[in-house]
């Protein structure tokens, strides 16, 4: 055991990483206030809380050889005895100095240990969706033109949504968080179905049932706000994120925003550009609007995704607007002469 005299600021901020990484998860949580407060004190909690996390997920994935296995489980007892003193009274130096060298034990047996990417990737091409359950039962619905990335640990479950949108159906477990991150947003949700989207630079974050928080994916860098501010959401919200604006909540028709789930689309009195814009990400050929004088139409009603013909059907016999299939398959709009 490292004694008092000899711990250095960056052991103890190792060791109360430890401790904070310890409490979390046996609470469940991705995050807390006073965890928070604790991260944002010095660059040096902040990094060690990075060294901490980095272990703890490779450790957790691959440490499966019965010495890996009882290494951790000693780490993680010590770790909890520790932890209950702190709470009590405080991170003393002592038990940040039992706690470092945990640290540096688990660290050195990871070092050894061969590496290999866990994480599988889901894609779709256009006009495609895809269901997926996942290895914990979770379920994963992909919309047209989407990439999702998924990797699990022992302790954690984390999903990137690369571009498109999807739908995520988490099962509950209180020791795995399950959190998605989207361009620069990260949403944590336990036990809830939600919808998230990135799509035309702006990220999307509809909740059907249960909660999530919403917060920065990189929070408290370059003295940012905690995650403490994250938003949260309640059934029936939608949160829409774009670069150099201001996050935005509102409540919004969740039959109408899912709609996609079902393979439909709604327009309410919507400019004929921006239908074009949507239906094409899952027409194979695009769509093109040839003749500015229909620009302004607008629209209203219910399509089929899967039905691009139906859809130019549908449009010519209630706007004045007619359509032309080009060689390479365009389809072109014109104003009804």
């Amino acid at each position: 055991m490292v004694e008092p005299s000899q711990q250095t600021p960056e052991m103890r901020s190792i060791a109360e990483a430890a401790a904070w990484r310890v409490r979390l998860a046996e609470a469940g949580e991705e995050t807390n206030a006073d965890f928070e407060t604790w991260l944002c004190e010095r660059d040096a909690n902040r990094l060690a809380w990075r060294r901490i996390t980095t272990t703890w997920d490779y450790f957790g994935h691959h440490a499966t050889s019965p010495e890996l296995i009882e290494v951790r489980q000693a780490a993680l007892a010590d770790a909890r005895a520790h932890l209950k003193q702190r709470l009590s009274k405080g991170m003393n130096r002592k038990v940040a100095g039992g706690l470092a060298a945990t640290c540096v034990v688990v660290g050195a047996v990871i070092a050894v240990v061969a590496l290999r990417n866990g994480s599988e990737n889901y894609s779709t091409g256009r006009g495609e969706h895809r269901t997926v359950v996942l290895a914990d039962g979770s379920r994963l619905m992909l919309d047209s033109e989407t990439d999702v990335q998924v990797h699990y640990t022992k302790y954690a479950r984390r999903l990137t949504l690369l571009y498109g949108r999807a739908h995520f159906d988490d099962t509950h477990n209180v020791l795995r968080p399950f959190f998605v991150i989207a361009g620069n947003k990260k949403v944590v949700a336990t036990g809830t179905a939600f919808d998230v989207g990135l799509l035309d630079h702006a990220v999307t974050v509809t909740l059907i049932k249960g909660g999530v928080s919403v917060m920065d994916k990189d929070c408290c860098a370059d003295n940012s706000y905690a995650i403490t501010h994250a938003v949260q959401m309640q059934a029936g919200e939608q949160l829409i994120a774009s670069a150099g604006r201001k996050v935005v909540v509102r409540n919004i028709n969740l039959k109408q925003v899912t709609a996609w789930e079902r393979s439909e689309i709604v327009f309410q009195n919507t400019p004929l550009t921006e239908v074009v814009h949507s239906m094409n990400r899952y027409s194979a050929h695009p769509i093109v609007i040839a003749d500015q004088n229909v620009s302004a139409l607008r629209l209203s009603g219910v399509f089929k995704t899967n039905d691009i013909n139906g859809f130019v059907e549908t449009l010519t016999d209630y706007l004045p607007v007619t359509s032309s299939v080009a060689q390479d398959g365009t389809i072109k709009l014109r104003a009804r002469r």
